[in-house]
């Protein structure tokens, strides 16, 4: 009969081991599915102002940097339940996984509006769809912090099991956050370079989308004088601040040499800058680059502007109602003439 018995709590343990186990990797599980469809909503939108290398066309490489970072924070969340409130652990599992029901409608969300003759403009129905449901799954956890405060409690030590998933999520955002950082940099060149060198007056003018990078250098002589850059908006409307950065690119710690000169908006005209022929490296790669809004050196350093500014209401609406928002991105561009370097004459005494 003992035997019997100890046979029947052995198996009882299993099975509660069993299920324990079963309500861990679940749960992981739709955290991590989760994550992951809304990298893959979010990725045109993330694509569209800058933060997300042109170049790369695996949609993984976002899941694993803001993907991860969302799957940090969950776990992190599902362990201080556990351990501060001894949270029952299977109830508290299944709770928080239907928090993440809501993420059903980054499928269905777009299907229903076009069902009920609902129609939003890209932007605007990206932003309300993902709006709603972090908004509900907000709500939800509330929901998950009720339940963990409710029923059967179970060892707060169970938190400790979220440790090593919790640490491997976070090892692997920052990873491949650098790595996006990296081909952001890289990327930024590439917005210049599909903008070809143009002769026009007998003058060399570029075309700079706002947040590329245009890659030049100068021989500065020793009786320099001065060194000449000119810009013109291209728009024929273009009413706010232009901020031009600077930068030698084999020594990124070095400051930043930066810029705000006026501009004639109405009609366009070139405007011209002069510089201090020290102010520049000699023979060394550069980089001018320059967006609408005043920005940290570090931004600017690694590549982290936004290519697409708003800078008025009017802009804001026009980006925001845009029905070729993604396939006619609102790009500004800058024409950009130089940098020239200005020779002192120097007189020869005839002997």
């Amino acid at each position: 009969m003992f035997t019997l018995v100890s046979n029947i709590q052995k198996n009882t343990d299993s099975m509660k081991n069993l299920t324990l186990l079963i309500s861990f990797l679940g749960h992981l599980i739709i955290t991590l599915i989760s994550s992951l469809i809304l990298c893959l909503y979010l990725e045109p939108l993330v694509r569209l102002v800058g933060f997300y290398p042109s170049l790369s066309k695996n949609p993984l490489d976002l899941w694993l940097s803001l993907g991860m970072i969302v799957v940090s924070l969950e776990l992190l969340y599902r362990a201080l339940l556990q351990f501060i409130f001894s949270a029952p652990f299977n109830q508290t599992n299944f709770i928080d996984s239907l928090s993440f029901l809501p993420f059903t409608l980054f499928f269905v969300g777009e299907p229903l509006l076009e069902k009920y003759n609902f129609y939003m403009p890209p932007i605007l129905r990206c932003l309300s769809i993902t709006f709603v449901v972090l908004l509900l799954h907000t709500l939800m956890k509330l929901l998950t912090l009720f339940s963990a405060t409710f029923g059967k409690p179970n060892n707060r030590y169970f938190s400790f099991l979220w440790i090593l998933p919790l640490l491997t999520s976070v090892y692997l955002s920052t990873v491949a956050t650098i790595a996006i950082k990296n081909a952001l940099f890289t990327d930024r060149l590439t917005l210049v370079d599909k903008h070809k060198l143009t002769l026009k007056e007998k003058n060399f003018i570029t075309k700079v989308p706002e947040g590329g990078f245009f890659l030049t250098s100068l021989p500065i002589h020793k009786n320099c004088e001065e060194i000449v850059l000119t810009f013109m908006p291209e728009s024929k409307h273009y009413d706010s601040e232009i901020f031009i950065y600077i930068f030698n690119t084999y020594s990124k710690d070095k400051y930043i040499l930066k810029l705000n000169p006026p501009i004639h908006s109405a009609p366009p005209q070139w405007v011209e800058i002069s510089l201090p022929c020290d102010l520049l490296p000699s023979n060394e790669s550069f980089i001018i680059t320059w967006s609408s809004y005043n920005l940290p050196d570090w931004i600017i350093k690694n590549g982290l502007q936004p290519t697409i500014s708003v800078n008025s209401y009017t802009e804001l609406k026009s980006l925001i109602f845009d029905d070729k928002i993604y396939t006619c991105p609102p790009n500004k561009f800058l024409l950009l003439g130089g940098p020239y370097e200005i020779i002192r004459c120097v007189e020869q005494k005839n002997n």
